[in-house]
């Protein structure tokens, strides 16, 4: 499962590392990342703090466009504004969360909020009472 690091002391594609999921997610399941460019490994045990820093909405741009040309033709100018207003309905969650690992090296994580190594990993954050929110936004 991969997931991207937008900032901090590694940047670029980032293993969420978890055993198999087929029973869905769970927090004994989270094992660690590796940051794939930097070709660094950390275990759960290394992780000293997970902050829950934001969420982001954002509209399907290709859902929209498709609307809105839909509109268009049916219904005209009218139809274009409409049709661009209600399509893209679907909206993808993204979750920003800092890590701070035991050698003092922090990354800002971005993934979407329904990848199932996410959820694993905020299930252990949760359990090992290391998650934290940033509610100073």
């Amino acid at each position: 499962m991969l997931a991207k690091a937008v900032a901090g002391d590694y940047t670029g594609a980032v293993a969420i590392n978890t055993g198999v999921l087929w029973t869905g997610p769970r927090a004994d399941k989270f094992r660690g990342f590796t940051f794939i460019d930097g070709n660094v490994k950390y275990q759960s045990s290394q992780i000293r703090r997970v902050v829950y820093l934001d969420e982001e909405k954002s509209k399907s741009f290709l859902g929209s466009a498709v609307g809105g040309i839909a509109g268009g033709l049916l219904l005209g100018p009218a139809g274009l504004v409409a049709g661009t207003l209600v399509g893209g309905t679907n909206k993808k969650v993204v979750v920003n969360l800092g890590l701070e690992f035991d050698d003092g090296k922090k990354v800002i994580l971005s993934e979407k909020s329904s990848d199932k190594g996410l959820e694993c990993l905020i299930l252990w954050a949760r359990e090992q009472k290391l998650l934290e929110q940033d509610l100073g936004f």
